[in-house]
């Protein structure tokens, strides 16, 4: 009964979670660069806006996938099954170039590659955000799309 709109009620979920999703991230970065010492090559303020695009596009996913699940216990079950596979292809473990030629087209679709693909040009090459144009675009269309695809399958009277 309420004037909003089903994308309004996505913004809502995302806007909230990715303020957990931002506060996880600067924790873990900087207990990674200030407790841990690792030495980085780009500049910070890159690196963090760069982790804030990755931030996002994980809430969506979750946000996507929660519209799915009926209660918390089948979202958890979702995660293996969204979470896994990115982790194994996205070059993180193996670099992609070494993997099957079935497994490098997969990769090529999840935006962790994409992901891990920026912050290696960021921290371990030294390179800027303009020189990462790709990723950055590639993410931010899966932000999009996400959302997109979050909002059109929302069940109307359902939460998230």
């Amino acid at each position: 009964m309420s004037p909003i709109s089903r994308m309004d009620v996505v913004a809502g979920y995302l806007l909230g979670f990715l303020l957990f999703a931002l506060i996880q991230t600067l924790i873990l970065f900087f207990y990674m660069v200030y407790v841990l010492n690792v030495n980085f090559q780009g500049d910070l303020w890159q690196i963090l806006i760069f982790q804030i695009l990755i931030g996002i596009n994980a809430v969506c996913l979750g946000i996507l996938f929660s519209v799915f699940a009926r209660n918390e216990f089948q979202m958890m079950q979702f995660i293996p099954l969204i979470i896994i596979p990115q982790v194994f292809l996205c070059g993180l473990l193996v670099q992609i170039s070494q993997m099957p030629d079935y497994l490098q087209w997969i990769a090529k679709f999840l935006p962790l590659t994409y992901g891990v693909e920026g912050i290696r040009a960021l921290m371990l090459q030294g390179q800027s955000l303009l020189d990462i144009g790709k990723d950055i675009g590639v993410l931010a269309a899966y932000a999009v799309g996400l959302l997109v695809l979050a909002a059109l399958t929302l069940r109307r009277g359902a939460s998230v």
